[in-house]
Parts: C-alpha cells; sequence; structure tokens
C-alpha cells in the first residue's frame, strides 16, 4: 500500500479530527470568498455610480473649469452644447452622450435655508446614458419645456408654469412636501447674479448616491439654462465608451471631434484620470485588500492552529511508525498528503459555500443603509457582492497550500525525536 492510500485512509481512522480540521478551512475559505466578493462588489458599485452619475466614462468641460470648480464657475462652460453632444456620439466606440448642468441652491422656508444640488439634464438621453428609469419610485420622468418658465429674480415668484423635476426622495423629507408639491430654489447664475425659479416634483427618485438622494435634484436642461443664464450652453458633456472599446483612442478621437463642434477650450479626459474619481478608487482598493489581507492571514491562523494541534497529538503514531521502519522523510510525506486532502476538502467545501452566499447576496443584495448614514461617499447604501477569480480560485489555492504546507513544520519536528522518547509522549 503506498503513502498516498495510507494518507486517505488515515482520514477515515479519526472522524472527529478530520472533522474539525475540514471545518477550520471550510469556515476560513467561505468567510473569505464572501468578504472578497463584497469588497469586489463595492468597487463595481462605486465606478457605477461615478461614471453614471458623476464624470461617464470621458469627461468633456472647460478647461478652466476644474481649477475654479470650488467657485461654482457656470461662466466657465461648453459653448454650442447641443453641437458638441451631436459631434461626441457622432465619435466611433461612444455609446452615449449627455450635456449637463450641475449647481448647488438653497430653498427658502420660513427661517430654514435648505441646501439642494441641481442638475439639468436631457431626460431622454439619460434614459440610455445612467438609466434614469430605474431609480424612479413615483410619479413619472419630465420632458423639456418648449416656453420660458418660471420667475426670472428671486422677488418674482410667479411665472407661467411650475418647472416639473426628478427629486431626491431624501430631498422631499427635508423639504417636508411629496409628489406634485412645489419648491423655489435660490441660486447663482453664470452672470454672478440670482434667479430663481418654482419647480414642481414630477417625479421622485431614490438614487443610489445618499448624497444625491437626499440634496439632488434633475429638471429638463432647457429650464435650467434659463434659470443660470447659459442659453445653448452645458457645464460639462459626459460620454459612454462601447463595451470593448479602445479607451485611449476613443478618448483622443473625442477630444478632436468636441474640439472641432465648440470654440470653448476644453479638457478631455477619461474617467480614470479624474484625480477626483480614480484616486479614491485606487486607494480604496489598496484599503479593501490590506483588510483581506488581514483578514485572510487572520483565517489562516485557524487553520494552521488546527493542524499543527492535530500533527503534535499524533507524536506518538509518528513514533510508532518510525519504529516499524518508516524514514522521517517518508512520515513527512504522509502527513503532508494526509493534511492536503483535508485541506482540498476543507476548502472545497468553503469554496462552495461561499459561492453559494454570495451568488445569493449578489441578487438580493445588503442593506448598509444605517451603516453608511452620514457618510458621504459614492457608495449604494446596498450592495451586491461579486464573484471574480480573486474571491473563488486565489482564495481557494491559498487555503489549501497553507492547510497543506503547515504540516511540514511540527512534523519535521517530530521525526527529528528519537521513536522511543516519541513513544514515551503521553
Amino acid at each position: 500500500m503506498n503513502l498516498t492510500q495510507i494518507a486517505w485512509r488515515n482520514i477515515g481512522r479519526n472522524r472527529r479530527r478530520s472533522v474539525l480540521s475540514v471545518t477550520a478551512t471550510a469556515v476560513a475559505t467561505m468567510s473569505v470568498v464572501m468578504l472578497f466578493s463584497l469588497l469586489s462588489g463595492i468597487a463595481d458599485d462605486m465606478a457605477s455610480n461615478l461614471t453614471r452619475f458623476y464624470t461617464g466614462e470621458v469627461r468633456i468641460r472647460n478647461e478652466e473649469f476644474s481649477t475654479y470648480e470650488y467657485l461654482q464657475p457656470l461662466h466657465l462652460s461648453v459653448d454650442n452644447a447641443e453641437a458638441t453632444v451631436a459631434a461626441v456620439e457622432g465619435t466611433d466606440g461612444v455609446a452615449a452622450a449627455v450635456p449637463r448642468i450641475s449647481g448647488g441652491g438653497a430653498v427658502f422656508q420660513d427661517d430654514r435655508r435648505i441646501a439642494l444640488l441641481f442638475t439639468g439634464v436631457d431626460f431622454e438621453r439619460e434614459r440610455e446614458f445612467s438609466n434614469i428609469d430605474e431609480i424612479i419610485a413615483g410619479g413619472e420622468i419630465p420632458v423639456a419645456s418648449a416656453e420660458p418658465a418660471g420667475p426670472s429674480g428671486p422677488s418674482d415668484t410667479s411665472g407661467p408654469r411650475l418647472v416639473p423635476a426628478v427629486v431626491g426622495a431624501g430631498v422631499l423629507d427635508r423639504l417636508g412636501i411629496g409628489l406634485g408639491d412645489r419648491f423655489t430654489l435660490v441660486t447663482r447664475t453664470a452672470m454672478r447674479g440670482s434667479n430663481a425659479m418654482s419647480f414642481e416634483v414630477a417625479g421622485v427618485a431614490r438614487f443610489p448616491v445618499p448624497a444625491l438622494n437626499d440634496a439632488g435634484f434633475w429638471a429638463p436642461l432647457p429650464d435650467v439654462q434659463r434659470l443660470v443664464r447659459m442659453d445653448g450652453e452645458a457645464g460639462e458633456v459626459l460620454a459612454r465608451m462601447d463595451r470593448g472599446a479602445d479607451e485611449r483612442a476613443v478618448t483622443e478621437a473625442l477630444a478632436l471631434s468636441a474640439r472641432e463642434a465648440t470654440s470653448t477650450p476644453l479638457e478631455v479626459k477619461y474617467w480614470k484620470e479624474i484625480e477626483t474619481t480614480y484616486s479614491f478608487i485606487e486607494m480604496a482598493q489598496v484599503i479593501y485588500s490590506i483588510m483581506g489581507l488581514i483578514f485572510f492571514i487572520l483565517a489562516g491562523t485557524v487553520i494552521i492552529n488546527t493542524t499543527m494541534m492535530a500533527i503534535y497529538e499524533r507524536k506518538k503514531e509518528i513514533g510508532t511508525l518510525e519504529a516499524m521502519g518508516m524514514t522521517p522523510r517518508e512520515v513527512v510525506r504522509l502527513f503532508f498528503t494526509e493534511s492536503l486532502f483535508l485541506a482540498i476538502l476543507g476548502a472545497g467545501a468553503g469554496l462552495v459555500v461561499g459561492v453559494i452566499f454570495a451568488s445569493i447576496l449578489s441578487r438580493t443584495g445588503i442593506d448598509f443603509t444605517e451603516a453608511f448614514r452620514g457618510v458621504d461617499m459614492e457608495i449604494s447604501p446596498v450592495l451586491y457582492p461579486k464573484i471574480t477569480p480573486l474571491s473563488t480560485v486565489v482564495v481557494t489555492a491559498a487555503s489549501i497550500a497553507v492547510g497543506a504546507i503547515t504540516s511540514l513544520f511540527p512534523t519535521t519536528r517530530i521525526t527529528r525525536i528519537q521513536p522511543v522518547e516519541a513513544l514515551r509522549d503521553e
């Protein structure tokens, strides 16, 4: 009978010990598989939110806007916005493009000043670009008005009609209003003056980003252009690429197309090159990897401790094998093979259970609403784990390696003891 057969039979000789070793490896593997799946889900969620609601995959702006962004420099705009968007849409490799104007303002209620974030959008284009239909929780998506709407100054709060808007659910709570109600926003214009406009809640949105959900609303771009005195202009144009498109080539092509359509000096950036975006994701991924490594080390100590205890408890058995003529090298091979079998069984079981749970949670999601309350990050309150090669193949292989290799040290140490001394061990 060869050592492999003996090792396999040894597993069944002491089932309680074998079950303990397999369980420790399985629990550790399952935990790390789920952890890395969650971290992958977080990274994907953040990337999706940023490209859908903030930067697009390529962002086109006035080249000076980013320098003075903290001042809300609406005058640093992209003129001839419609022609610029059309040129972007016609570029090879571009799947969709949208013009937007974003800014801040306030709603005054009695003695309260409630700060809000507004975004002027082309709702029809947004259906394809950001899938806005997915986040509508009530009401409907409005269309752009064909006539001037709202007042022309903060002292004039009447107008021919109210401007329909899609408002974050959290904003309605803060304002104490509901679907069909109205509110008036006061903001600064591109000319450094003030203006106000009254909006009607036509749709309620549950934005996946808490900051947008609690402070943001979207309104038709033509109405917002009138509000901030930016007729025919946009604050930025965002583009989404075709799947599998060459990122660098498309970005360069977009720069040429956009610059031919407008006289504005432009900054054209791929989203991963935007410092406030990709640098944060990069930092977050490093932090997540460190967290995962620490967790895996902790899980690995359970495997190591269980394996070493199982080996040391069999000191007399090792002495018996040596007394029967088995060489130290053969003893090490025997126990290594046995530990390898146990590690494969444990890691395999942990992988299956971890993947099953991660798959279920990838559909149902994990609600972190309370945990993320007050956290200003582009992460959705409900996260969906994502199974990746890192969370399956790598973790499983590492668990097997840890379980098998840790048997070498105690076994090698015991085989150095004389068989007589090992047999005397109690």
